[in-house]
């Protein structure tokens, strides 16, 4: 996919282009980045950014350390970006690219662009659909309004999830967290984070239906 942005021009200040074919310098493969944009700066400078993008992947610091070593082949001006799901992704590698931000950071940028394409209305429709971007408080307006919705559910996996990638958890013995990132279910009428590296579960849990039949009285 290709996009052009100009501002009042033929000429395009900015070129967004996914999956392009690149070659690493050191090995001579061919590698293929999520996102490269190559734009001009107000100040007229010419400046490329890689992208890589992670969801439900692990970060890797080798396939990041292809992307610096093209970046530093295609200029001065080039810059390396990452975008994760998980803090454990954006921790990994945030020692080996200029940024590195969570979806939902990238959420609130993009978003901002004043004149926003019908891709982008789509594709931040399609983060915020996933649970990736901002999501609005809980209020008591919306616990009272929990038997008449079904997002609340939603929203606290949400929730949970931020809470799950967000904290370290170093409280509980490192043998209870198994494999990162940790899970997040909904099951027996609760939404949890659960830990199960000693073959048991600890629910760290938020109970909606509880909490529904609270507000019933609220």
């Amino acid at each position: 996919m290709f996009a052009a942005v100009s501002a009042g021009s033929s000429a395009p200040i900015c070129s967004v282009s996914t999956r392009s074919s690149e070659v690493d310098p050191l090995t001579g493969t061919v590698i293929f980045p999520d996102l490269r944009i190559d734009a001009t700066t107000a100040d007229g400078e010419s400046i490329v950014v890689f992208a890589e993008h992670k969801w439900d992947s692990p970060c890797r610091v080798d396939q990041l350390q292809n992307y610096r070593r093209i970046g530093e082949h295609t200029g001065p001006k080039t810059r390396l970006a990452f975008v994760g799901a998980h803090r454990d992704q954006v921790l990994s590698a945030k020692e080996h690219v200029d940024v590195s931000l969570y979806w939902e950071n990238a959420y609130e940028l993009l978003e901002s662009v004043a004149d926003q394409s019908e891709v982008l209305e789509d594709f931040l429709y399609f983060i915020k659909s996933q649970g990736l971007g901002p999501m609005a408080a809980i209020t008591p307006e919306k616990l009272k309004a929990f038997v008449e919705g079904n997002d609340l559910p939603f929203q606290l996996s949400v929730f949970c999830r931020k809470l799950a990638d967000e904290y370290t958890w170093k409280k509980l013995p490192e043998r209870y967290h198994g494999t990162l990132p940790l899970p997040v279910e909904d099951r027996y009428g609760r939404i949890a984070i659960e830990f199960l590296g000693a073959k048991w579960a600890s629910n760290g849990s938020r109970l909606y239906s509880t909490m529904a039949a609270s507000s019933r009285n609220c």
